[in-house]
């Protein structure tokens, strides 16, 4: 692992291409950019932040058509993190005087370009979810050279996914057609995820074995430094945590501690506490629980199925094994007959096309085919997708590019306390593992600082609760008003 010097950054490049493909250096009028990542939001932003008296808007011009290459890294790493976005907005222009002004290009993956811009009518018949959506990728998202003057080449990571599909869409955006194969495809329990390099997308180039033993199916689309990945929650939350990051309390503490063991950049900047629990919310979307009602429009079958937190939540990755996220005598723990329902259609009944009544039509039909089968896992994936709403955390730590969306990381908090039995132990509800959702790497180019945000997410408490017990007296609270 790299060592990163402390809020340190070396910007080498902003270069900004207008509509000819005409270089721009803006490296001595840009005050700050930041890079956003986020698996929940589709794409790679940027703003960047410009003070400008040589006219750039009117000069370049600045209309839209422009491309934005960057390059920096932290002063101890050897490789530069390289992006390369589309312009896509002016925002927040004011002047600063009379002959000045202040404003931010905001950026966006060119694959958001592509998406906006094309439509697919097209169908995939007998086909994987993760074939179609690699098909999907290279006919409508992928970037070309003579589009957008300067691309970056990334790769697809590809998870497998169990069986084939038929579908037909007509006329969705490229992404929105994606993110419906996640919907309906099943996870393999064993398999790969396959590497294929950029436009080489007939051979993997590499392969990495998974298994995936849980129930969910949550498979998510996303976008991360080099390439785009296809892979369930429940994989990526499996994983072993890529590092570690440290809250101190003092200055004596923090020095005795990087000298001994901890490096600068592990150090926690700061740290807000975002959400902890809101029952209210749990019970309102259904994590407790919730019904999935599902018909067959061609057996004319008609199913309910019922989660229960309590009995099912085992069939969900969880960051800690055969934890909770409510106490074992919660009232949140019992049956009931909730009010959140989900319906669908779907196929209901095993070895769907082999019945005797559709055994016939399979060879002409891929419906029948290839059955839907969403109402088997629908229960979990939407339950396992609401859990990563439970605990946010929001950690800011020294610039670092080597923490990617979809990383586990280990947390040191210690425990707020004055009690010395508990003043050594970390955050007795919380423990250590965290998940990252969502990173933004903010660099001042004006000051040489980066720092990188994450956003953290725990789905369930650390502890059975409660395995610790403070005994309160009165005297603890002698002077309370």
């Amino acid at each position: 692992m790299p060592v990163f010097e402390t809020n340190g950054v070396i910007v080498e490049d902003i270069i900004l291409y207008n509509y000819r493909g005409t270089p721009v250096s803006l490296n001595d009028i840009t005050k700050e950019f930041v890079v956003y990542h986020d698996l929940m939001i589709q794409g790679i932003r940027c703003d960047i932040m410009i003070d400008d008296a040589k006219g750039l808007i009117e000069m370049a011009p600045i209309v839209g058509d422009e491309n934005i290459l960057l390059r920096f890294k932290s002063p101890n790493t050897e490789k530069l993190r390289e992006y390369s976005f589309r312009v896509y907005k002016v925002g927040k222009r004011k002047k600063t005087n009379e002959r000045s002004e202040s404003f931010v290009l905001q950026c966006c993956s060119h694959e958001i370009i592509n998406n906006n811009r094309k439509s697919i009518n097209r169908s995939y018949i007998d086909q994987s979810g993760d074939n179609i959506i690699k098909g999907i990728y290279a006919s409508f998202l992928e970037p070309q050279q003579n589009d957008f003057v300067f691309i970056r080449k990334k790769n697809l990571y590809l998870q497998q996914t169990d069986g084939n599909h038929s579908f037909v869409f007509t006329g969705e955006k490229p992404l929105d057609c994606i993110n419906y194969i996640c919907k309906e495809s099943q996870a393999k329990i064993k398999g790969f995820i396959n590497q294929y390099d950029y436009q080489k997308y007939k051979t993997p180039s590499n392969q990495v074995e998974f298994e995936d033993q849980n129930l969910s199916s949550n498979f998510v689309f996303y976008e991360s430094y080099d390439g785009w990945y296809l892979n369930t929650f429940d994989y990526l939350m499996s994983q072993e945590p890529v590092n570690d990051f440290y809250l101190m309390k003092s200055d004596v503490e923090n020095k005795k501690t990087i000298d001994q063991q901890i490096k600068p950049y592990q150090i926690i900047i700061n740290i807000k506490q975002v959400k902890q629990v809101d029952t209210l919310e749990n019970i309102n979307t259904g994590i407790y629980s919730h019904k999935v009602e599902t018909i067959d429009p061609i057996t004319k079958r008609f199913t309910t199925d019922i989660f229960s937190y309590d009995r099912d939540s085992k069939y969900i990755t969880h960051l800690e094994k055969d934890k909770s996220l409510y106490a074992k005598n919660s009232l949140f723990g019992k049956d009931s007959n909730s009010s959140i329902t989900k319906y669908m259609i779907s196929n209901i009944g095993e070895d769907y096309s082999n019945q005797s009544f559709l055994v016939k039509a399979k060879g002409k039909d891929p419906q029948i085919r290839n059955p839907r089968k969403l109402h088997k896992w629908f229960k979990y994936e939407y339950a396992s997708r609401l859990q990563l709403n439970n605990i946010v955390l929001e950690v800011t730590i020294p610039g670092n590019t080597n923490i990617k969306i979809g990383d586990v990381i280990n947390i040191h908090m210690p425990q707020n306390t004055e009690n010395k039995e508990y003043m050594k132990k970390d955050n007795l509800l919380y423990g250590n593992k965290f998940f990252v959702t969502a990173l933004r790497h903010n660099i001042n180019s004006v000051d040489q600082n980066f720092f990188t945000t994450l956003e953290c997410i725990k789905d369930v408490y650390a502890k059975d609760i409660i395995e610790e017990e403070i005994k309160l007296t009165t005297s603890d609270f002698e002077g309370a008003e």
